[in-house]
């Protein structure tokens, strides 16, 4: 399931990953983490999600609160097979929006006035 999970979070665009000395692979899109796989035994995972999904599933067995990211509403699956992967899947796509959206290039465009005089330099 860990390669899958890896494979799917690299297929998403714009997606960059990065290894941490703590075995971790750190998922994510312009700049804004989404996803963290541990490698290292038991390989765990974890993702960003909205509070109200958080309340949801941090009352289930085997997934707890992330530590340290708790407070930004990330969730930790202790097994891999919490979730069947197309669930899975889902919650990582969620996140990975979440995130995208948050970190999109904002392009501020001035809206110029369609009764706005035209500006004549004439020239020598």
């Amino acid at each position: 399931m860990f390669e899958l999970i890896k494979e799917y979070c690299l297929s998403l665009p714009a997606v960059a990953v990065k290894e941490k000395r703590n075995g971790g692979l750190y998922f994510s899109v312009y700049d804004r983490l989404f996803c963290i796989l541990y490698q290292d035994a038991p390989q765990q995972v974890a993702f960003k999600c909205t509070p109200e999904v958080f309340h949801f599933l941090i009352s289930r067995p085997a997934i707890v609160p992330a530590p340290q990211l708790a407070r930004y509403h990330w969730v930790q699956l202790e097994r891999s097979d919490v979730f069947p992967f197309s669930d899975l899947a889902m919650q990582i796509h969620a996140a990975y929006d979440m995130e995208r959206k948050a970190g999109e290039p904002q392009v501020n465009v001035i809206p110029v006035p369609r009764s706005a005089p035209a500006i004549y330099f004439p020239t020598r």
